[in-house]
């Protein structure tokens, strides 16, 4: 196999019309009647296609097939990873890209899990056991066809290599592995015992993805394994293309998929300059639209909008060790009261945002409890606890995150404390955080809205810190052993109601000692053209549906 090449060949074919289909909307007519397309990236040693078969128009290829759209556009904003479980960036668009090219047993749907590899599971010993009968049609990439023996090496394999953290956040590592053992039924069927009863064990033994054994038996070194073969999966799409350089990826859907129809026969994140001028111009086909076009665009009729709440925050870390002077409640309180969070929102989303509790759990979700302590903006109160300290303080951030931090030191800084602003890049700014390199640090990600066991993996003394996931990343130095019960206790509650419960005990804790300050949350508002593509679904716990496998399909119901 050649290495994976980062080369981009621009290729110019015809695009078609096509029909409107069930489940979601197609594009009639196309402005821009050419579809730019990336030649050679990803390459399979059988693949013998000709420039003149490539060039053959789509029109036959796009009705037989049904898709919604010939090309998907979004917005290429940075490099997240090569997608495979090794080699992708552990935040939200990393994952997604990851998600289009290698399947689970389940996914996340409107309402709950549903099936995806698996056609069916069965949940047996009160939650310890998960069976699963997977599509017997389904074949990876390269023709080889999916079976058991597939799922159980995954699994084996992943026990002895840990994948990227967003994988291991729910399939755990160590002794914290969340799967004992399997039995092989036959070529389609397997079982799957939890290593403890947990009232996550449905999602996370159902979410892993799945790599092809006849691959990766071979591999010894996951982590540095680049070849064209490492992003063969069995998933809605193939990748075609990638350039870290300019972040820039192009998926085409698998032809012998074995589930849903693909609603877009290519997607490509393609880089601009500017995401509301590529939007006007048809360059993008969705993109986040900033507060004052809001209303622009709602009286727009061939622009709908659909918001995402709370789903992305900025949050404050602190490292006691290196702020010795932080430890003290009352010093965290005057800190936190120094912060004018509601000019923040104004000023950093233009008003589409919230000032976040400081129980974490933004009150949007059904986990919010409003029985936790409040922290409102107190200037002067701030003051006479922090000027007679005499606190500088560095304040770690990433470069898109420095608005917000010179607001923080002016708000600091009126109440007696000196700040000095380190701007890192991303990675570096999240390497920083993962190994408590910083005095204070706004770190930010997605999932707020999320079944909130991120409060377990932030917030816990046993489980927080552990990798370098977003979810996963907490102050330093700091320690509570009521905190650390609660948070580990909601793991092992099965009970629905009674776990919500345990969720808003732990929000009225973690908000009277504030280890984290969490700061703001957004409520963020995407456009999209409806007669372009209109299949777009938020999953049942997570707002931020443009990274959603299920918003990649004609139909849930086929």
């Amino acid at each position: 196999m050649k290495k994976m090449k980062r080369i981009w060949a621009l290729l110019m074919i015809t695009i078609m019309a096509v029909s409107m289909l069930a489940g979601c909307g197609a594009k009639e007519n196309a402005e821009d009647d050419t579809k730019t397309t990336v030649e050679e990236n990803v390459e399979n040693e059988d693949n013998n296609e000709t420039e003149e078969d490539a060039n053959v128009s789509t029109e036959d290829e796009t009705a037989e097939t049904g898709y919604v759209v010939e090309v998907l556009r979004q917005q290429a904003d940075m490099d997240w990873g090569g997608p495979n479980p090794y080699l992708h960036s552990t935040r939200g668009p990393g994952t997604q890209k990851m998600t289009f090219v290698f399947d689970s047993l389940m996914t996340a749907g409107p309402e709950g899990l549903i099936p995806w590899l698996a056609e069916s599971c069965e949940i047996g010993d009160e939650g310890m056991s998960y069976t699963y009968k997977i599509h017997e049609d389904a074949l990876w990439h390269d023709g080889t066809p999916v079976t058991t023996d597939d799922i159980a090496f995954t699994i084996d394999y992943y026990r002895e290599f840990m994948p990227m953290q967003d994988v291991s956040y729910t399939l755990g590592s160590g002794e914290n592995f969340v799967i004992d053992t399997y039995e092989i039924i036959d070529e389609y069927t397997i079982k799957i015992f939890a290593a403890k009863k947990l009232a996550s064990n449905e999602r996370n033994i159902g979410s892993f993805p799945i790599i092809p054994k006849h691959i990766w038996e071979n591999v010894e070194d996951p982590y540095t394994y680049n070849e064209s073969d490492a992003f063969i999966g069995c998933g809605m799409y193939k990748l075609n293309a990638y350039d870290s350089a300019t972040g820039t990826y192009e998926f085409e859907a698998f032809d012998q998929y074995y589930g849903h129809q693909q609603a877009a026969h290519y997607i490509q994140f393609v880089p601009v300059s500017d995401n509301i001028l590529a939007f006007e111009n048809n360059e993008i086909d969705i993109t986040e639209v900033p507060a004052d076009l809001i209303a622009k665009y709602s009286e727009d009729s061939n622009v709908a909008l659909m918001e995402k709440m709370d789903d992305f925050g900025y949050k404050m870390l602190i490292n006691f060790d290196n702020v010795p002077e932080l430890k003290d409640l009352e010093v965290r309180k005057a800190l936190y009261k120094a912060l004018d969070r509601e000019a923040m929102v104004e000023a950093f989303f233009r008003g589409q945002g919230t000032v976040a509790s400081a129980g974490h759990i933004p009150q949007s979700s059904i986990y919010y409890t409003d029985e936790v302590e409040k922290y409102d903006y107190a200037p002067e109160e701030a003051k006479a606890v922090l000027e007679p300290l005499g606190l500088t303080l560095k304040l770690t951030v990433e470069e898109d995150t420095v608005k917000l931090a010179e607001l923080v030191k002016l708000n600091l800084e009126d109440a007696g404390v000196a700040v000095e602003i380190e701007v890192y890049d991303t990675a570096t700014r999240d390497a920083k955080a993962s190994s408590g390199d910083y005095e204070i640090l706004i770190n930010s990600h997605g999932g707020w809205n999320m079944t909130p066991d991120y409060m377990r993996t932030m917030y816990s003394d046993k489980s927080k810190n552990l990798t370098p996931s977003p979810l996963n990343l907490s102050s330093y130095g700091y320690t509570n052993d009521k905190i650390t019960e609660l948070a580990e206790a909601q793991v092992f509650e099965t009970d629905f109601h009674k776990r919500i419960e345990l969720f808003q005990e732990l929000q009225v804790e973690v908000s009277k000692e504030i280890p984290v300050l969490p700061l703001i949350t957004q409520v963020s508002t995407m456009a999209y053209r409806p007669d372009v593509y209109d299949c777009w679904r938020k999953e049942f716990d997570f707002q931020q549906f443009q990274l959603g496998r299920i918003s990649y399909v004609v139909s849930l119901e086929d």
